[in-house]
């Protein structure tokens, strides 16, 4: 199971962009995935707690597809993407056989991806006194 969660944990901000992708499983999808998101190295001593939101969510999101997983759960996907990322991703959601459950807010999002929705709702509970 693949766990995009919406931010790097301190520990992570300090690994660079070649730490995140030590353990790569290479395909095809991987590699195309690459030229689409505009990154063309991976092995940079760039550490990721220097990078925008934007390129952290592409060095990440990348390093979940290396993992290989059965199915990608992504918390907040959308937070500080540009519109072309955003894009990029709404369409793998929309073409991948791998199955996506993702935490949202973004209803355009939602609705250009989504095929089934699960609304949850937090309300406070009232104390009988």
């Amino acid at each position: 199971m693949g766990f995009l969660a919406q931010e790097l944990s301190d520990e992570e901000k300090q690994w660079t962009i070649a730490e995140f992708f030590v353990e790569n499983q290479w395909s095809k999808e991987l590699v195309r995935a690459m030229d689409d998101l505009g990154i063309h190295a991976l092995d940079s001593d760039k550490k990721m707690g220097v990078l925008s939101g934007g390129e952290r969510f592409k060095y990440r999101f990348l390093s979940l597809l290396a993992q290989n997983p059965d199915v990608l759960l992504l918390d907040e996907p959308t937070n500080d993407l540009d519109i072309q990322t955003m894009e990029w991703l709404e369409e793998f959601i929309q073409q991948t056989s791998l199955p996506v459950l993702y935490v949202s807010h973004d209803e355009t999002f939602i609705a250009n991806t989504a095929n089934g929705i699960l609304h949850l709702k937090l309300e406070m509970a009232r104390r009988l006194e």
